[in-house]
């Protein structure tokens, strides 16, 4: 009877895998080729931002040029695909200066933060790249000040060429969200830091923000779900090795692992790791899970809970 009971199990399983495929819509919308967000040569699509509210509404964001200058648009759709800012887009940034790299994050109550890379205190064309944010309501009304607060780099990032990792932002529960953003003198060797805005656009983590690294390395960071963030540095080690470290910030952007800036390993320091992944495990810790490489070029996945 157990082993009839499996077999029907199994069945059923595979005939639902089968099965949803082929009653699955993928022509929701009137559109059989789906929306179109954008049309035209302009626009820099790799540098674009999507989020949604929880409740079919969502909200896309692009770098386009065709004003002659590089900016900021984005479109607030609802869950039948039709438009709800102005068509081709809202203009989220106008200055004479190149915008890009926009970030999204919902805030709650129909309001959004749009978040981009900023070059207006590039004077002397030395790829200063700064970070700015804005808050929208639903109807796409600025609600911070004028041109968006500014996030950081404090005088501008000197990161060379187009390397420098784009920024990240992380919703938080009062309407706010954390930023993390990069900061250093060269490609090879970026710093990190992460600021706190609230609902109103202030600055909760000092005017610099927090600094989460010390060395070169790259970052892979979460919000912890309570206004607070989780992030993995690969940071290098002895020649050829990279660390991989995870470390917490508080919702006070206060360092809770490791002691200033060390954090927690998460293997043998002899061991190349990469490519690391983070995620909340909701009681307060962290699931984590990284690419490992012996010096024999042997590779595995290793995983980890860290409470």
């Amino acid at each position: 009877m157990r082993a009839l009971t499996s077999t029907l199990l199994v069945v059923g399983l595979i005939v639902l895998m089968v099965a949803n495929p082929l009653f699955a819509r993928f022509d929701s919308w009137d559109s059989e080729n789906g929306v179109m967000i954008r049309q035209g040569h302009h626009v820099f699509w790799e540098g674009k931002a999507m989020a949604t509210d929880g409740n079919d509404n969502w909200l896309i964001a692009w770098a386009d040029g065709h004003n002659g200058t590089q900016d900021v648009y984005a479109q607030h759709y609802d869950s039948d695909g039709n438009e709800l800012w102005p068509s081709g887009g809202l203009r989220i940034t106008d200055g004479p200066y190149p915008e890009e790299m926009p970030i999204l994050a919902y805030a709650g109550n129909d309001e959004w933060i749009i978040g981009w890379q900023d070059y207006r205190l590039d004077i002397q064309y030395q790829g200063r790249m700064t970070v700015y944010a804005q808050k929208y309501n639903s109807r796409g009304q600025a609600l911070w000040t004028d041109g968006g607060v500014f996030i950081g780099p404090d005088g501008g990032n000197q990161i060379e060429g187009k390397s420098q990792k784009p920024p990240t932002i992380h919703p938080t529960t009062d309407g706010g969200a954390i930023c993390v953003y990069e900061s250093g003198l060269n490609s090879h060797d970026p710093r990190y830091f992460a600021q706190r805005l609230s609902s109103d656009g202030g600055l909760l983590w000092g005017d610099r923000g927090v600094a989460l690294n010390d060395r070169d390395g790259r970052i892979t960071a979460t919000s912890d779900g309570s206004d607070g963030l989780f992030y993995i540095l690969s940071q290098t080690g002895r020649v050829g090795v990279y660390n991989l470290i995870v470390n917490h910030l508080s919702s006070d952007g206060e360092q809770t692992w490791g002691e200033d800036l060390s954090g927690l390993p998460l293997e043998d320091l002899d061991i190349f790791g990469h490519n690391p992944k983070i995620t909340v495990d909701g009681d307060g810790g962290a699931f984590v899970c990284w690419k490992q490489s012996t010096p024999q070029n042997a590779q595995s996945v290793y995983g980890q809970h860290i409470t």
